[in-house]
């Protein structure tokens, strides 16, 4: 007869003999496995617990490890155990086997049985509560309202007709992945997350897309840029980061699960670094964002649409800084339970500032007439009237078409004002809703204007095009090449080998 059947016929008559005194305990059996390594299993059959077999489970476990053995135990034993350290009033073992079920069987509602409303109170089953049950607080309840407002931002302008979708398409895909990330933060921080497993790092790659997406946003709204295969370059870390993660998606429920509760995530060494190449490439695109934004506000007057980017630039800026503080505080060089909210709080501010100008200045999304609405609102309480602002016009194209002024090289707003013997807001006024453009612009269209004429007129080509720049009143090639190609879609030298052309 073998260890194993010795062990059963003892445990029956043991068993005959607790029934015998009429109380419903369990049965508990022990085994030890063939190969004789010390682990031990105890096993219960479910049933009625009550103090009297309830301390009968806690012995049999406490009798196994002062044994010395390693108890192997099934997740209903685990359970088993808290149940009945609970109804034994031990508060500190009954939490500690609770934290221990729930981290082995992913099963969070067990915090919920009735067993454990005698010390919910407690701060030690607070502790565990806190970090596996759903919590609700009123600002996680702002966050999440925010984020559900920004999924209908992101529709609502990406559907508003527009002479450019592009530019609406990438500023409503950098709110949807924004408000998505909101909401993926706020069922984190509540547990709510392991009701949603496969939320798993589901927004965690979009986080590579938000600087580009506003990058070239900036650049197609204030140069009407327009894409080349090249830019798709701007997409490899994202690429990159969604096949790395791919691994995660494509777990089972349970193991994501299991990834949850226990926060294994920070068990992948690239999950932090990941982190660190996050707040990089959110750098990276927030200077360049403000590059683009400084060299529009270099080459055009103030206005609504630089204060839309202005504003856009900065609440970007904002969330740069608030991932950094974000890595600083993970990283252990700063201390504080407070560290997603920098993040959720600028993005929330977006959104509704987005929101906000959709509503009070629709304009800046539908790109229809754009400059002279926000013109006519920006004049609105002027006490310029028709008669003088006629008047002004007039003497405004008298300056150009007679006396040449945009041919001075350092023409200003200011010294044309004094030219016409008024003050510069009356003097941009009458520029942008007569012409419908800004000062700069229109000194531009006249300079080019001018140097077609120039190249018109030099039929044997002898002309360099730095004299003809010098000549209209740029100070360098650079900015005449780039002033001219914007006007004309084609370069100085591709122009005059145009006209060469055509003369031969």
């Amino acid at each position: 007869m073998n260890r194993f059947s010795i062990f059963k016929i003892l445990f029956f008559f043991i068993g005959i003999a607790v029934f015998s005194q009429n109380d419903v305990i369990e049965n508990t059996s022990v085994a030890i496995d063939s190969s004789e390594v010390n682990v031990v299993q105890i096993n219960y059959n479910p049933g009625l617990l009550n103090h009297k077999n309830a301390q009968h489970i806690v012995d049999s476990y406490n009798t196994l490890i002062s044994q010395g053995n390693d108890v192997n135990m099934s997740n209903e034993e685990i359970k088993e155990l808290a149940y009945s350290h609970a109804i034994l009033k031990d508060i500190p073992n009954a939490t500690k086997f609770i934290e221990k079920y729930i981290r082995k069987s992913n099963d969070v509602d067990v915090l919920n049985q009735h067993i454990f409303d005698s010390f919910r109170d407690d701060k030690a089953f607070i502790t565990v509560s806190n970090k596996f049950a759903p919590m609700y607080e009123y600002w996680v309840m702002i966050y999440l309202y925010t984020g559900l407002i920004g999924l209908f931002i992101a529709f609502v302008i990406n559907f508003k007709k527009s002479e450019d979708r592009i530019a609406n398409l990438l500023i409503s895909l950098f709110i949807l992945f924004s408000s998505l990330f909101i909401i993926h933060v706020c069922i984190y921080i509540t547990n709510i997350q392991v009701k949603f497993p496969h939320s798993l790092f589901s927004t965690f790659t979009l986080n590579f897309l938000y600087g580009p997406l506003l990058y070239f946003y900036i650049r197609r709204i204030s140069n009407k840029y327009k894409f080349k295969t090249l830019d798709l370059l701007h997409l490899v870390p994202f690429v990159f980061m969604l096949i790395y993660f791919m691994k995660y998606y494509v777990l089972p429920v349970n193991d994501k699960l299991n990834i949850i509760i226990n926060h294994k995530e920070w068990e992948d060494p690239f999950f932090y670094y990941s982190l660190i190449l996050k707040a990089v490439s959110l750098t990276i695109y927030g200077i360049l964002t403000l590059n683009e934004y400084l060299k529009f506000k270099k080459n055009n007057e103030h206005n609504n649409i630089t204060l839309w980017i202005r504003n856009v630039v900065v609440l970007n800026g904002a969330f740069v800084i608030s991932q950094l503080i974000f890595l600083i505080v993970i990283s252990g060089l700063l201390t504080s339970s407070y560290y997603v909210h920098p993040q959720l709080i600028t993005l929330s501010i977006v959104i509704m500032f987005v929101g906000y100008s959709a509503y009070v200045q629709p304009s800046i999304f539908t790109n229809q007439h754009r400059f002279t609405k926000i013109f006519n609102f920006k004049y609105e309480k002027s006490r310029l009237n028709e008669e003088l602002s006629n008047e002004l016009k007039n003497e405004l194209l008298n300056l150009f078409y007679k006396e040449k002024v945009y041919k001075v090289s350092d023409i200003s707003l200011k010294k044309l004002s004094e030219r016409l013997g008024t003050d510069r807001h009356s003097t941009s006024q009458v520029i942008n809703e007569h012409f419908k453009m800004n000062f700069f612009t229109l000194i531009n269209m006249f300079r080019i204007k001018e140097a077609q004429d120039i190249f018109n007129n030099d039929e044997s080509g002898d002309l360099s095009i730095i004299d003809v720049a010098y000549d209209v009143g740029y100070n360098n090639k650079v900015t005449f090449n780039k002033a001219f190609k914007k006007e004309t879609n084609l370069t100085p030298s591709q122009y005059r080998s145009t006209l060469l052309r055509r003369v031969v």
